[in-house]
């Protein structure tokens, strides 16, 4: 409806409407009415569902819409490709006119008489001043417009973050394909609050990046191939999109389906990762790539597209088109605790533990518990009781504090949860013991940062200090907590000390981790007499795979000695060509994560520089270069022909 009671019918089918996350707000394409003889323009309209129906405040088109019909020398669309954010603050859509100037006009093309260019803008619904409440979104490096054009702009939910798709070369500095006057679509990432002070699109406080690009990659390798369709989480950290760039993944995805198709691929943009949705059943080869129009959920642990690929994804998958939804959970790691002597009836120090998210998806707590009434959690301190996500690589704290009503040890379950549906919890111990403190390490945690596996880090150095009008001395440090074997005491001051009140001495901490992940221990440092203190310590761990091949070059229908180190023990690793023309050889690693074999090369392998990609099914992964010298072909002989006939 335009406000008058009435329905329209006139609404574009091209474009889908946007809703806001609380349902009173939509945004929808229709022709630009409102325009004397405007042809074929179209203009964007935004619904208030609280204003009542027949109220002319209920529907009104967006800002940046010229109030003119366009009369330039080129050929005009008008706005369309609305998106609001779930705070339902910011609109944004794309528009041929200058819709940033505070009396919006219609803008200007590559050539008189061809298209004029379309720009993505951002509506700020709150900003009063028309200087300001319209921002422009696709803007080069150089400050100007894009001059090819963008599209399929997305927001966050609070509109900090906008996406967009466009294949102008002059957005981020990038190597890009050789493309002459037709480059392929990018997909980007404007970050509009760099320095996270809630005042958006500041001079140098924003970051546009090149989403669909190599990851890792410095400088910046765009994609070989057209990007499109992005999807946001809901802080728009992760980035879903449509993509037929080879290079983007170890292992190419064979083609297929319709022009719009592609792989799903999922950029994190704070971790700098990238990786692929839609994988077959071994966790190595990735489905056929026909897959369009994704979404993510919230916490972009869901993502739901529709795909040709279907029976590859799903047991029992039917054939043809198909949605799909791939689920993610994360990875969460919650140290044990253990907060000591404390004095019968009184409370101790608070403690805090961290809630870290190494997973590709959000986590978002709310709901803390204790099992013991003993522990109590300081629920307005504790930033996991919020309700607010935890990203991946980010982390949330519980601050708690142990009361013992007698002496003795004491050990409880501590729980960070999230509410709703499928919601995902972690567990762990907390631990104290009722009776006299005497000592306190310094600091109480630390984390000893990131290390291959069965490699050693730096040593770390904390202090114990005698905090009791006592003398004291240490007896023994022990090792407990998740993981114990991955820590070492390796140099100890406090052997056999006395400790004078307010003495000290130190203990050094060593990390040498025996498995992937994040990995934490409690070092307890006790008194001849029983009291005891911890420092908790963490670290994280993974896998760097090294894949080596015998020779730089072999010829098809003969063997290649290859061989990996730094893989997961015993584990079966694949071996393939990343353009994925041959099937794949599966070997398994031994004790030490290592492997020898001899690779057949298919006689029928063309010639040329290709990839060979050994992959575990955790994601560890290595590839090497090879060149291989095709089979001379063999033309049948005929009689007389030098055949001695």
């Amino acid at each position: 409806s335009d406000g008058s009671g009435l329905a329209r019918d006139d609404v574009s089918t091209l474009d889908a409407p946007t809703v806001s996350r609380s349902g009173t707000l939509i945004a929808y394409t229709h022709p630009a009415t409102q325009l004397i003889e405007a042809g074929e323009v179209t203009s964007v309209s935004l619904v208030n569902l609280e204003v009542p129906l027949t109220d002319p405040a209920r529907s009104a088109a967006v800002a940046g819409m010229p109030i003119s019909t366009p009369d330039t020398q080129f050929v005009h669309a008008g706005l369309d490709q609305p998106t609001i954010s779930g705070d339902g603050r910011f609109v944004a859509y794309r528009s041929d006119a200058a819709s940033n100037d505070a009396v919006p006009g219609w803008g200007i093309g590559a050539t008189p008489g061809g298209p004029a260019t379309r720009q993505i803008y951002v509506w700020d619904r709150d900003e009063i001043d028309p200087f300001l409440a319209v921002r422009l979104v696709s803007v080069r490096v150089d400050g100007a417009p894009t001059t090819v054009g963008a599209s399929d702009p997305v927001l966050s939910r609070d509109g900090r973050v906008v996406a967009f798709t466009s294949s102008d070369v002059g957005l981020v500095p990038a190597v890009l394909p050789p493309c002459g006057d037709g480059c392929p679509s990018q997909v980007f990432r404007l970050d509009r609050d760099t320095d996270e002070n809630g005042i958006y699109d500041e001079v140098s406080r924003t970051a546009m990046t090149m989403v669909s690009s190599v990851a890792g990659s410095d400088p910046v390798v765009a994609g070989t191939a057209p990007s499109s369709q992005p999807a946001l989480s809901a802080e728009g950290q992760l980035v879903a999109f449509i993509t037929k760039a080879a290079n983007l993944q170890l292992v190419k995805a064979s083609g297929g389906g319709e022009p719009d198709d592609g792989d799903l691929l999922v950029a994190d943009a704070r971790q700098g990762t990238l990786r692929r949705l839609a994988m077959t059943s071994d966790g190595v080869r990735p489905a056929v790539a026909a897959h369009s129009r994704p979404q993510l959920s919230d916490t972009g642990r869901t993502a739901a597209f529709d795909t040709l690929a279907g029976p590859q994804l799903v047991a029992d998958g039917l054939p043809g088109r198909q949605v799909v939804t791939i689920t993610t959970l994360p990875t969460l790691a919650l140290a044990e605790a253990d907060l000591g002597s404390t004095l019968v009836g009184f409370t101790s120090d608070e403690w805090f533990v961290a809630v870290i998210n190494n997973g590709t998806t959000t986590f978002t707590p709310s709901i803390v518990t204790v099992s013991d009434r003993r522990f109590a959690v300081n629920q307005d301190a504790s930033t996991c009781a919020l309700g607010a996500p935890v990203p991946p690589g980010a982390d949330c704290t519980v601050r708690l504090t142990f009361t013992p009503n007698a002496p003795g040890p004491v050990t409880a379950t501590l729980t960070v949860a999230e509410a709703g549906f499928d919601a995902v919890s972690v567990s762990s111990n907390v631990r104290g013991a009722g009776g006299e403190p005497m000592l306190r390490t310094n600091p109480a945690g630390a984390d000893l940062g990131g290390v291959v596996v069965g490699q050693p880090s730096a040593e770390f150095l904390f202090d114990v200090e005698n905090i009791s009008l006592l003398p004291t001395a240490v007896s023994s440090i022990d090792l407990g907590g998740a993981h114990p074997a991955d820590f070492a005491v390796t140099s100890n001051s406090c052997n056999g000390k006395a400790l004078n009140p307010r003495a000290t001495c130190s203990v050094g901490v060593t990390f040498t981790p025996v498995a992937p992940g994040r990995r934490t221990a409690l070092v307890k440092v006790f008194t001849s007499t029983g009291q005891y203190t911890s420092m908790v310590a963490g670290g994280d761990a993974r896998y760097e795979p090294v894949f080596e091949v015998a020779a730089g070059e072999v010829e098809a229908g003969g063997d290649l000695g290859v061989g990996g180190s730094g893989f997961p023990p015993n584990t079966p690793v694949s071996i393939l060509f990343g353009d994925g023309s041959a099937s794949s050889l599966v070997t398994s690693t031994n004790a030490d994560g290592a492997f020898l074999l001899w690779l057949p090369i298919d006689p029928s392998e063309g010639g040329g520089q290709r990839t060979i990609v050994a992959q575990a099914a955790d994601g560890s992964v290595s590839s090497a270069t090879i060149e291989i010298i095709e089979q001379p072909s063999v033309s049948p002989g005929l009689p007389g022909f030098g055949m001695g006939f």
